[in-house]
């Protein structure tokens, strides 16, 4: 009876690792919780510079007038009151290269 008991209580915590390696919050779980955590750390690198732009365009847009201009003209079509805008469609020109 005492050779079997070492070998019961070794038995056991072998059934005792390998459930806690293979059982629910087991090793390929964390592996799965990492790759999770390294895409989500990228995304945030990327979101982060994007951040980093946005300001950078705000700061722009505060403080010079020439960017400020360029963005009125550029994005909402704002013209100076002497200024005349020439709007050349491209369709029409590619519709006139075929005669």
């Amino acid at each position: 009876m005492k050779c079997l008991a070492p070998g019961i209580i070794l038995f056991c915590a072998l059934v005792a690792a390998l459930f806690s390696l293979f059982g629910d919050d087991s090793y390929g779980r964390m592996q799965s919780l990492e790759k999770s955590l390294a895409a989500q750390q990228q995304k945030n690198s990327e979101l982060n510079a994007h951040v980093s732009t946005l300001k950078r365009d705000v700061y722009g847009l505060q403080h010079d007038n020439r960017v400020l201009e360029k963005a009125a003209r550029n994005e909402l079509g704002m013209a100076r009151p002497d200024e005349m805008i020439f709007i050349f469609d491209k369709a029409a020109k590619n519709n006139g290269d075929s005669k």
